[in-house]
């Protein structure tokens, strides 16, 4: 009997020692990754923070064990990351230079010929750039095509915080593309455009927590953001209902467009995520994460996912 304590110590200084790690070792590869690329600090310091606030949260007070070995999960979410800040930073500092080319070449821009303030120009271009996003994600889940790009980020068969990280580069290239299209036409000035780009990764962040706000602020939440719980709807195993819940940031072009679901028809309060057709041998893994878009699986077409196709199910 004298000799338990000694033989819980040990393992008792591991579940520290692996606790710490899992909270720091994270972050500090976060932190290296945008070190490493030559982020903007003025990138880095926020996101970082966020960044370590939402890990925390969702270490400390868990809505749902994960299911997954995140030493298979989180190094290829992480190279998907990787990859997207890689490119994504040169491509957004395209879209930058072509702005202000625009800008010097053509005038202003009717935006800034339009309004004075600056603080006004940057909240109609987050609100445009966000609606812009939103019917260019239901075009992903419409498109084949698209939809065999964008699977990467809905099979994960966990949701956390390193599921908001986890896009194949190829989307990241196109929706880059595709949000140049406002951005040039309205002649956006660099500072709105930079502080749509940080409120967007900071968001994804937290809509893809694996915690949940407590219930009143969460009704509150609702009427305006979308939370972790409504984007976790739209990660659903389901199928139905990955058509539903589509906004990045403001939930309201989802009530809109007639797209707002208030709760998956699973029970509970962490409904599944992933894509059920991808098995989870497949959803994980660097390699097999990095090959999906050029992988088939049964009903990836267009035809197949469409709302005629299957019984969607009820708001």
């Amino acid at each position: 009997m004298s000799s338990t304590p000694q033989t819980q110590q040990p393992f008792s200084a591991a579940i520290v020692l692996a606790r710490s790690a899992q909270i720091l070792l994270p972050c500090a590869v976060f932190a290296a990754v945008l070190w490493a690329f030559d982020t903007e600090m003025i990138y880095v310091l926020p996101m970082l923070l966020f960044f370590i606030a939402v890990f925390a949260w969702e270490i400390l007070s868990p809505l749902q064990a994960l299911q997954m070995n995140v030493w298979q999960r989180w190094p290829a979410n992480g190279l998907m990351w990787a990859l997207n800040i890689l490119i994504g930073s040169k491509l957004g500092q395209a879209i930058v230079l072509l702005a202000v080319s625009y800008q010097v070449s053509y005038g202003s821009g009717w935006l800034t010929d339009t309004f004075d303030n600056q603080i006004l120009i940057t909240l109609i271009c987050i609100l445009v750039l966000d609606v812009w996003h939103y019917f260019f994600h239901r075009l992903m889940h419409h498109w084949a095509w698209l939809w065999r790009i964008h699977r990467v980020h809905h099979s994960d068969r966990d949701f956390d915080l390193t599921t908001g990280l986890r896009f194949h580069p190829f989307e990241g290239a196109i929706t880059t593309a595709w949000m140049l299209a406002p951005a040039l036409a309205l002649g956006m000035p660099w500072y709105a455009l930079m502080a749509n780009a940080l409120l967007t990764l900071t968001v994804d962040y937290f809509t893809h927590a694996n915690a949940q706000l407590p219930p009143r602020l969460e009704r509150l939440a609702r009427y305006l953001f979308v939370t972790p719980s409504l984007h976790r709807i739209h990660h659903s195993v389901l199928a139905p209902e990955d058509r539903y819940n589509y906004s990045t940031t403001f939930i309201f072009w989802d009530r809109l467009f007639g797209t707002y679901k208030s709760r998956s028809a699973q029970k509970g309060a962490a409904p599944l995520t992933g894509v059920e057709e991808i098995p989870a041998t497949r959803s994980s893994g660097s390699i097999h994460t990095l090959l999906m878009p050029f992988n088939h699986f049964p009903a990836t077409s267009a035809s197949d996912r469409s709302p005629k196709k299957r019984k969607r199910s009820q708001k």
